[in-house]
């Protein structure tokens, strides 16, 4: 049965004034209300907040943020731009919007007064529509934040010798089983000759969100991880690459921290053509996966189809040495992560350009889940801020 094109007197006549739609509303049962309001992206939410004390009751209701969350994982998503110069800034746009075929999505700014308390910070990483953010030189505070609803909390502050400290690599999720969220700092030390020369093993520190009132030491681990953050969150474990000898690894090392037991562990990566490549991991569908970019040639991504089984790693896509449109590569690279600015990424199963309006020159991206997760649920009594 084909559509009808409605006229713009028939569009009219549907439409129903703001007393209407809340008399309407307040006859609705709760669990047919929730079930409408968690089908609208959390922009459009925004406003309906607006419409009645019920509506804005209700989109605090934790029964509602976890009912929209479960449907914003999968329509809801944003990707989250960064870029530091010439000052640190967070912008956004709706994914969905940039493949409806019309003009250029523009870039949205997130206004919040976070940026004049953090007015230098970079991203830890993006968690059922909440982000985490740390102070840059200083590797502390963190704070968590939601760009929705704009609040955000300072989290404990470190109790250390920041001179002593050579680099901090972070972590930042939630474990579906005990419903905890969890930062981790993974600390290296300067060697007593030099500044950027990292000496032993990294101690290892953890704060439960809400519950810990200062970080935990849990103990150290035996690998450099690359950082500065963990790049997939996937089945309650946290992920990061490690170094390997590239003369007798033809596999990536991957080390995974369960948020759960607390306890690290080494998975093995797909196999590699050589060792000359750029990789980076993500989340895809739920899964572990990896980003193999050979210079001048291919980037290849792989996943995990079984978690933790080494067997069950398939390459799922393969795309040519690609440039992005309006972009120089310098030296040839393909696509990749670059830190400290600069991330271009595909997660869709047809590989587009995707045309922004207002992009920075240089900037960083995230995929964020539009959602009204409370930061105040989430991280107790820490101090808020909005």
């Amino acid at each position: 049965m084909e559509s009808k094109v409605l006229s713009e007197d028939e569009k009219d006549s549907c439409k129903l004034s703001l007393d209407e739609l809340r008399n309407y509303s307040e006859r609705l049962t709760r669990e047919a209300f929730f079930k409408i309001l968690t089908r609208l992206p959390v922009t459009s939410l925004l406003q309906c907040k607006l419409v009645s004390p019920r509506w804005h009751a209700s989109v605090k209701d934790p029964v509602f943020i976890d009912a929209h969350m479960s449907r914003a994982n999968e329509d809801d998503i944003y990707l989250i731009i960064f870029h530091d110069w010439p000052r640190c800034k967070l912008q956004l746009v709706q994914i969905a919007a940039t493949f409806d075929g019309h003009q250029p999505e523009p870039i949205k700014s997130i206004g919040s007064t976070l940026e004049s308390v953090l007015p230098d910070f970079d991203l830890v990483g993006s968690c059922n529509g909440l982000l985490c953010l740390y102070k840059y030189h200083y590797d502390d505070p963190l704070y968590i934040y939601n760009p929705f609803t704009t609040l955000y909390r300072e989290l404990p502050k470190q109790d250390w010798d920041h001179s002593t400290v050579c680099s901090v690599c972070f972590g930042f999720g939630f474990h579906p089983k005990t419903k905890d969220y969890k930062v981790i700092k993974i600390v290296y030390y300067r060697r007593a000759d030099s500044h950027y020369i990292p000496e032993g093993d990294p101690d290892v520190f953890v704060l439960t969100l809400g519950f810990d009132v200062s970080w935990r030491k849990i103990g150290k681990i035996p690998h450099k991880v690359i950082g500065p953050a963990s790049e997939a969150l996937v089945c309650g474990n946290l992920h990061w690459l490690t170094f390997t000898d590239a003369e007798s690894v033809a596999h990536l090392n991957i080390v995974s921290f369960n948020l759960e037991t607390e306890q690290f562990r080494l998975i093995s990566g797909p196999e590699m053509k050589r060792q000359k490549s750029e990789t980076h991991l993500l989340t895809l569908r739920g899964s572990l996966a990896a980003v193999i970019s050979y210079r001048n040639e291919m980037n290849e991504i792989w996943v995990m189809k079984e978690y933790n089984v080494q067997d069950s790693w398939s390459k799922q896509f393969e795309i040519g040495n690609y440039v992005p449109r309006g972009v120089d590569l310098f030296m040839g690279m393909p696509p990749t992560r670059a830190r400290r600015n600069g991330y271009m990424g595909r997660i869709c199963d047809v590989f587009n350009d995707i045309e922004l309006q207002g992009l920075p020159l240089q900037f960083q991206t995230i995929v964020h889940v539009g959602s009204f997760a409370s930061v105040e649920a989430t991280c107790g009594n820490y101090h808020i801020g909005n």
